[in-house]
């Protein structure tokens, strides 16, 4: 055996003693909130975006999910944003703090990890290029965040129970990251079940033999704490109908046809296709790390992490199998992203001449940077905007000017937003013609065939949608059958306006989508019912005949 044979030793885990101070987090915690917020587009995403917000705005004023309206994820953002709404007021600035206070967190919450396993100065480094990522995954307001932020919270808090089960394994760590956990299924059920169908055998696999069922126990009654309550409203509030439809019937039978997404082509290769096989690489490199260490030097503790940390980044990946893209493989990412240095540090004197983990790393830090550069750009756009645009006028969009970000008193809610002028227009022409109390219908040139609708608009509108089905997906709102309680819906409240906009009536993805289902009830009542008043640009307004 030659002295390079010798594999270098593992370094003992760092353990608590390394975590950051209160100072050092706030102020982690302060910057990158404060870059995520100028580091995304200040224009709303009409359609998920929209979703939160609209939903928040409807749960302030006393619905409830799936049995009120349509919604698809959990409740938690939903009363997180109306509490928010009710502190600082219903805008699209309240939903933005909201949204980079939460992508700040898990960069704070990232680092914390981290700063167990490797110096404090590659921990920022590290902690940079994942949270310049986050933050490039856009999506404002999108569950995939607050989920993730708990998700890392249950790791930061049961890593030592699963580094020393014997000394820091307690009922209290235990049970406070099943809290964690169950919070990441009230953001979103899906990813909820795959931190506890991942995390539960780990803490299993971890624990001594004696204690392995009462540990489990422990962090499953964690669990329990908000989840069993949640499901007990559910019941009492006529909530389990509307659940099992939102969440089973419709992603079982509609989901992966109307919304499935090939896989991108390595030809030619973009960097929307590198990041998303960056997971299978980073897979392939710990997993076969993992396997070296074991047969050269034995099982270090923080290899549990790892195993943690690369479980989840799997069944995150299957979350956004069927829609595949960087922003739906973002949970993978980021999660594949933190354990990658925990497991290179462990034979930190071997590391420069370890080619596999040098390439995979340096695969990351080459997408980490070019998304650095479209964060970088961005910012400059923005505050570009914000020096040179006039402001308000009543029929131009609105940047930030001044740092008032003060819209028309009719536009409120978009304070700081930067909104096309026909929507604009059409926004006005709306809040003008009818009262807060109406009800009002954005809809598409179309309804047989669906892609997204603009359900950003209710919000910024300030008005209640007129139907449950306000939420269009392929599948659903283009039926027979939800096309005839829709109609049900317009007249029962005596809808009077309807904006129907056509911005995405001539999309077509390869899947089910694109195909027209033949329904055309809805557009016919609209057109039997509805004359034009107004057209801004792709927003067609009518109003019942006879007003």
């Amino acid at each position: 055996m030659t002295v390079s044979d010798v594999p270098a030793p593992l370094v003992p885990w760092r353990g608590t003693r390394s975590l950051p101070s209160t100072a050092t987090t706030l102020a982690l915690l302060f910057l990158a909130a404060l870059l995520a917020l100028v580091g995304l587009s200040w224009q709303p995403i009409p359609f998920d975006e929209g979703i939160i917000a609209t939903g928040a705005m409807r749960v302030a004023a006393g619905a409830v999910p799936h049995r009120d309206f349509y919604f698809c994820y959990g409740p938690a953002q939903l009363y997180l944003l109306a509490a928010c709404y009710k502190l600082l007021g219903a805008t699209f600035l309240t939903e933005r703090l909201l949204d980079a206070l939460i992508r700040g967190g898990i960069a704070v919450l990232l680092f914390t990890l981290l700063r167990r396993h490797v110096p404090a100065v590659a921990g920022l480094a590290i902690t940079l290029i994942a949270h310049v990522w986050v933050i490039a995954l856009r999506y404002p307001g999108y569950p995939i965040h607050p989920s993730l932020l708990m998700t890392f919270l249950a790791i930061v808090i049961l890593e030592p129970a699963l580094i020393r089960p014997d000394l820091m394994a307690t009922p209290r760590r235990l049970i406070a990251a099943g809290v964690a956990v169950g919070g990441v299924v009230l953001f979103r059920y899906d990813a909820g079940f795959y931190v506890a169908a991942i995390t539960t055998p780990v803490l299993f696999w971890s624990t001594g033999r004696s204690g392995r069922i009462r540990a489990v126990a422990w962090f499953c009654a964690g669990i329990a704490i908000p989840t069993v309550p949640c499901a007990a409203l559910y019941a009492a509030f006529g909530v389990l109908p509307g659940f099992y439809h939102d969440i089973f019937v419709y992603p079982s039978l509609y989901y992966a046809p109307m919304r499935a997404k090939p896989f991108p082509s390595l030809v030619p290769l973009d960097r929307q296709a590198l990041s998303v096989y960056l997971p299978f690489v980073l897979w392939v490199t710990a997993v076969w790390t993992l396997i070296r260490d074991r047969t050269r030097g034995g099982h270090a503790p923080a290899h549990r992490t790892v195993v943690l940390l690369l479980g989840l980044s799997a069944l995150f990946y299957l979350k956004g199998i069927v829609r595949i893209s960087e922003e739906h493989a973002g949970m993978s990412i980021v999660t594949a992203i933190a354990a990658l240095p925990i497991l290179a540090w462990r034979r930190p004197r071997s590391l420069r001449s370890d080619p596999v983990l040098i390439a995979a790393a340096a695969a990351t830090l080459a997408l980490g940077v070019g998304h650095v550069f479209d964060v970088h750009w961005q910012i400059r756009n923005n505050l570009a905007s914000a020096e040179h645009d006039p402001g308000w006028n009543g029929t131009l969009a609105h940047d930030p000017s001044g740092g008032s970000c003060q819209p028309p008193a009719e536009l409120a809610r978009a304070r700081c937003a930067r909104l096309p002028a026909a929507e604009v227009d059409a926004l006005l022409y709306v809040d003008r013609h009818t009262t807060p109390e109406e009800t009002i219908f954005v809809g598409c040139g179309r309804h047989d065939k669906l892609y997204v609708n603009n359900i950003m608009f209710y919000f910024l509108a300030r008005r209640t949608p007129a139907t449950r089905w306000y939420h269009f997906d392929p599948g659903l709102q283009n039926r027979a059958d939800t096309q005839r309680t829709m109609i049900a819906d317009l007249t029962a409240r005596q809808t009077r306006m309807v904006v129907l906009d056509r911005t995405w009536d001539m999309i077509s993805e390869p899947n089910g989508s694109a195909r027209s289902s033949g329904v055309t009830l809805l557009d016919d009542f609209i057109a039997a019912r509805y004359h034009r008043v107004a057209e801004f640009g792709p927003y067609l307004i009518l109003e019942t005949n006879g007003t």
